[in-house]
């Protein structure tokens, strides 16, 4: 895009079990991000381990639900 190099990369990947994944990496942005979204037929579950939050978001019949979840940071 802007360098000789790769610049981004996005690749889908689709499992045998049905799940599908989407990766992205960048060395374009500014800001560190390390996050996971997570797609669910009733559920979206979104993680953002740089700032240490989460949140599950939830249909329940007729109704959508948020829940804050914390993510405690371990050392190994």
């Amino acid at each position: 895009m802007l360098t000789p190099f790769e610049d981004l990369a996005n690749v889908r990947l689709k499992f045998k079990n049905g799940a599908e994944a989407n990766i992205t990496a960048s060395r374009l942005t500014f800001e560190k991000a390390a996050e996971d979204r997570i797609f669910q037929e009733d559920a979206y579950i979104s993680l953002d381990y740089g700032n240490q939050t989460g949140k599950i978001i939830r249909k329940t019949g007729n109704e959508i639900k948020q829940e804050e979840i914390s993510i405690e940071k371990r050392s190994l």
